[in-house]
This record gives structure tokens, sequence and C-alpha cells, in this order.
């Protein structure tokens, strides 16, 4: 359910839509796709843990910087990467072609006009 409205905030902050449109627009854009979202998710994940030092091993490898500072700097890289992937992939959601609903019915409720 969270990979399914993980763009929601780019859609309320890029495309100045309110809540309830971000969420709707969110789900339409992951249809069909979350669980290749969740790989994306976990594999992001996983790679900002492996390169997220740990402190006392950290501590070795310079004595002059201290350890904080390293750490802080990894961390900084890390969102920059994902703020990268979470960028890059929504612009190749939005240019793929939607998914086909075959559940749609026309004049159903809760779905707009």
């Amino acid at each position: 359910m969270l990979v399914s409205l993980y763009y929601w905030s780019v859609f309320v902050a890029v495309d100045d839509q309110n809540f309830l449109q971000g969420f709707r627009s969110n789900w339409t854009l992951t249809r069909g796709r979350r669980l290749r979202l969740f790989g994306l998710g976990v594999t992001v994940l996983f790679v900002g843990i492996a390169v997220t030092p740990e402190p006392p091993g950290f501590r070795r490898l310079s004595s002059a910087v201290p350890p904080l500072v390293l750490t802080q700097l990894v961390a900084a890289v890390v969102t920059v990467y994902t703020l990268a992937t979470t960028a890059r992939a929504d612009d190749q959601l939005r240019s793929l072609e939607p998914p086909v609903d075959t559940d749609a019915r026309p004049g159903s409720a809760g779905i707009p006009a």
C-alpha cells in the first residue's frame, strides 16, 4: 500500500494538486507497477545500508576526521541518491502508457468523470 502512495508528495508539491487529487493521481500512476516499485525501494534501501558505515569501523579509517562528519557526508550522498532514484522513476512512470483497467465501468460510483 505504501508503495502505491510513494509519489504522492511529487503530485502535491510539483504538480500543485490538492491532497485527494495527489492520492488519486499517484494510485493511477503506480497501478500495475507496484511490485517493481517495491523492488526498487528495497534495492535503494540496501544500497543505503551497504554504503553507510558503522561508527566503530569508521573510526579506524581516519583519526584526523571525526567519524560523525564522515557519517554525515555519506548520509548526504545516500539522500541525494535516493532522491535522484525517486525522480528518475517518476519520470519513467509518467512516460509509460497507463495500464489497461479491465474493471472500469463508466458511470459507476467512485470513478471521476
